[in-house]
């Protein structure tokens, strides 16, 4: 007879958690998803594997709570372009820099095993799309309404940010391009803001 397996006891410290999530995100973003074993999140983070197994079941856990948490903050933004107590253009400001703030450090690697290892997950970042554009597609709506931009068709303006999106969920394409995420955003956006809004 072989000895019972040990039922560990998890502890449920969401700050902890937390704590952790955000220590470790901007090395995955920087260096993908691949290269960290257990031991080297261990030391990382300054404590012992045994401790690490008391917060999180496994190293995929650990992995798929630093891209929930990312995805949680991409999609967090959008909430800001509805608030009609701050002027339109500021709010399109604050949208486009916290966009900016978000991507910022997601490199290639990190979509590209993101792609490969947990396709789930890279379903569930281009749910975004649909999801932003038509938040931004009501944001559109609005300027011109309000005469602020110029007479386009805010469903074309928000199905130009969803191709946009849509070339980026392709890491290839900004590998081969020589882009960065955050290169391509920028760029973007500087030139869609120029375009849209009255002078």
């Amino acid at each position: 007879m072989g000895r019972k397996p040990v039922e560990k006891r998890r502890i449920n410290d969401p700050e902890t958690r937390k704590k952790w999530i955000e220590q470790l995100m901007p090395i995955y973003m920087k260096s993908g998803l691949k290269r960290f074993t257990m031991d080297e999140i261990s030391l990382k983070l300054g404590v012992s594997k045994a401790t690490i197994y008391k917060h999180f079941e496994s190293r995929l856990e650990i992995l798929e709570a630093v891209v929930h948490s990312k995805v949680h903050e991409i999609a967090d933004f959008e909430d800001r372009t509805m608030d009609t107590s701050i002027p339109y253009e500021i709010r399109y400001q604050n949208a486009i820099k916290s966009a900016s703030l978000r991507i910022a450090g997601i490199s290639n690697q990190f979509l590209l095993d993101l792609k490969e290892l947990y396709p789930d997950l890279w379903i569930k970042i281009q749910s975004l799309q649909f999801f932003a554009g038509e938040r931004a597609k009501a944001f559109y709506q609005e300027g011109v309404e309000r005469g602020i931009l110029n007479d386009f068709d805010p469903a074309w303006l928000a199905m130009t940010d969803r191709i946009f999106l849509v070339g980026l969920s392709d890491p290839q394409f900004l590998i081969d391009n020589n882009l960065t995420l955050q290169k391509a955003l920028d760029n973007y956006f500087k030139l869609k803001s120029t375009g849209i809004f009255k002078k």
